[in-house]
């Protein structure tokens, strides 16, 4: 959406469909957030007249875990009704968790046959209007370019470019488990963050890959493009095509630092491939592949499997698509963010994070390695060379410590989910060192064992002797027979954390989303509902109160998939 400005699309007569997902804090895509700025001030300027005669639909992806579930696709339906437009098809809330694919299909099926009625109305409003289709490129013959933006900001497209200050192993080195804790040096850029934000990481490909890519498709890997639209587009001269890919720039550039190759291939990119495929039956694979008709295999091939790039170009030997369509249809390679893990009071200029390196092996046998994790894991950190990290700060609406001071604080956080809360209980400290009252502060934190990824062990247990935490649970999952996981210690200490709720605490959850939210979130429930906080009665009271809890900011949960 950021190649156009609003009154680019927003004309009389125009049939326009937004596909856009919402962030955890309910904050728009990086790709979408400054057209979705000027919409929203063309709105309130032109409030009921700037899109009059403009038909609207919205498809929306999002993950229900998440606290600000499709806030940004429901925002774009009223922010168009604001501006007179009128909606042609019932807006899609397609949940990863039930299946994004699935739903997404479910609601294409219908959506055609809505746009050729908008279409044929739109026709009898501006006859002649023209259709806008995706742009194509061609290629005619850098990294993100650091530094502040025109407004002196470091984003993720004008990032900064640190300096890794220190480096340190938590787990055990016997583990087959390997999380890292990282200390970035911001200088003197000014950047500023708060215990709750975390730090934006723009990572690399790895090298290995994006050359065996490149050997595999026969290009030059020092050779030099730019990108122009194709000549006679219609908007040929309006943007620059493909905006996250910084030209001139080598091929070698282009696939190290600008685009997915290792994301789940989306049956768009299959059905490029297909295109490009000299043997037929492979080309009838492809094309299978991404149908509804294909809707199995694409689960067991594709989704289970995810494979890179390479995987399916070597699959597919006869495919050999041109750089030009092979970059339109990849998509960008995404910024990591990573919830920072002290506060600025301890170390102003110099935050940390923790990670897990990630690496796995897939059914078919393939191993796969995180992008970032593993880039940033095989940075060495000495005197003689200093490796530059871009990276940015991504503010947080509502993960961090409540503004009410007084309030009571119960905190969730298994695994590398505990990073934030290290920032939080520092900040907590340095209040009380200068003279401030502290509310009471209980953590949960789960993990394996305490000799094997017991992260920051030493910190919760000073904290705990200061005072900065009230109490703290852990949950050993393999040193029992039964595995123990926070889920079950949060009803194990029912009573307390019920007491705290009912005195006004704050519920922060930090971690993984596709389980430990869900079953903590069910125990949060039981708790609520067994002790009759705030009135409750039952188990349909007790998820109404933590709704409510969700709207105004005492039950937050920063979560990924």
């Amino acid at each position: 959406m950021n190649e156009v400005e609003p009154e680019d699309v927003i004309k009389p007569g125009a049939v326009i469909t937004f596909v856009v997902s919402s962030t955890g804090d309910g904050d728009a895509p990086d790709n979408c957030d400054t057209f979705f700025t000027r919409l929203k001030r063309k709105a309130k300027k032109e409030k009921g007249e700037g899109a009059i005669g403009v038909q609207y639909a919205v498809l929306g992806l999002g993950d229900q875990n998440y606290s600000a579930f499709m806030a940004v696709p429901r925002q774009f339906s009223q922010t168009m009704e604001n501006l007179g437009a009128k909606c042609f098809a019932k807006r899609g809330e397609c949940d990863d968790t039930l299946g994004l694919y699935e739903q997404v299909d479910a609601w294409t099926s219908t959506f055609w046959s809505h746009l050729e009625v908008a279409r044929g109305n739109s026709h009898k409003l501006r006859e002649g209007e023209t259709i806008w289709l995706p742009k194509t490129t061609e290629v005619v013959a850098n990294r993100v370019a650091p530094g502040p933006d025109s407004e002196g900001a470091y984003t993720v497209s004008s990032p900064y470019m640190a300096t890794i200050h220190k480096r340190e192993v938590l787990t055990n080195l016997k583990s087959d488990r390997r999380v890292l804790h990282m200390e970035f040096d911001l200088g003197s850029s000014g950047i500023s963050y708060k215990p709750g934000d975390s730090i934006g990481i723009v990572p690399q490909n790895d090298a290995e890959l994006v050359r065996a890519i490149v050997d595999r498709l026969g290009l030059d890997q020092a050779a030099i493009f730019t990108l122009n639209w194709k000549k006679g587009d219609t908007n040929e001269h309006a943007t620059h095509p493909l905006p996250h890919i910084h030209t001139p720039c080598t091929v070698k550039s282009v696939f190290t630092n600008y685009i997915d190759i290792t994301g789940c291939p989306r049956k768009s990119l299959l059905r490029v491939l297909a295109e490009h495929c000299g043997n037929a039956e492979e080309k009838d694979a492809l094309l299978h592949l991404s149908s509804r008709g294909g809707r199995a295999e694409y689960e067991t091939q594709i989704r289970a499997q995810s494979p890179t790039l390479l995987t399916l170009l070597n699959n597919y030997p006869s495919c050999c698509p041109p750089l030009a369509e092979l970059l339109d249809a990849l998509s960008p390679l995404a910024p990591r963010l990573y919830s920072i893990t002290c506060a600025p009071e301890v170390a102003p200029t110099t935050p940390s994070v923790a990670f897990s390196v990630v690496r796995f092996q897939v059914p078919s046998g393939e191993h796969r390695l995180g992008v970032a994790t593993n880039w940033l894991d095989e940075i060495s950190v000495d005197d003689k060379c200093e490796h530059k990290v871009p990276v940015y700060i991504k503010p947080s609406l509502k993960f961090g410590l409540p503004e009410d001071s007084s309030a009571p604080l119960v905190m969730i956080g298994p695994g590398t989910g505990v990073a934030p809360f290290r920032g939080f209980l520092q900040s907590r400290r340095a209040k009380a060192q200068k003279g401030g009252r502290l509310s009471e502060a209980m953590l949960f934190f789960g993990c394996r064992k305490a000799d094997e990824d017991f992260l920051y062990e030493a910190d919760w247990k000073s904290f705990t002797a200061d005072g900065s935490l009230t109490k703290l649970v852990c949950a050993f999952s393999r040193e029992t027979a039964e595995k123990v996981y926070v889920q079950h210690k949060i009803e194990e200490h029912a009573t307390e954390v019920a007491r705290l709720i009912s005195e006004g605490a704050y519920v922060m959850v930090c971690g993984d989303g596709a389980h430990m939210a869900k079953d903590v979130h069910a125990a949060l429930v039981r708790v609520v509902a067994q002790a009759g906080v705030c009135g409750v009665s039952d188990v349909k009271a007790a998820e109404a109160l933590l709704a409510d809890f969700t709207k105004s900011g005492r039950y937050v949960r920063d979560i990924w998939s």
